[in-house]
């Protein structure tokens, strides 16, 4: 599957420079027949690529583990709960002072 600029093509008079010009009818013919049985209607699965495919499915399945499901979200609202492991710096270094006054006061 690669492309190729013209400059990187060879003339096809290169490639058929050392053949025979005469060529046996009967071979010919035969050559003819094994082509076209050999020979298919293009199809989009003769080009699949079961990378892409795999890639793809992959994301599928991480964007619907992303999606909150509409269960969990009522449950979170009617709790009042927060599920999250975001965690606010400020208030952790508020309960980190406070710790360290409380033990200063009793030590």
């Amino acid at each position: 599957w690669t492309l190729r600029f013209g400059n990187e093509v060879r003339p096809e008079t290169e490639y058929f420079k050392e053949i025979d010009k005469k060529a046996d009818t009967k071979v010919v013919s035969a050559m003819e027949k094994v082509i076209k049985k050999q020979t298919k209607n293009w199809t989009p699965e003769m080009a699949s690529d079961p990378v892409q495919e795999s890639l793809l499915k992959l994301i599928a399945e991480k964007k619907k583990d992303l999606k909150p499901n509409k269960e969990g979200a009522k449950e979170k609202s009617a709790s009042g709960a927060k599920d999250s492991n975001v965690i606010d710096i400020m208030d952790a270094l508020k309960k980190s002072l406070e710790k360290a006054r409380q033990t200063r006061k009793t030590g």
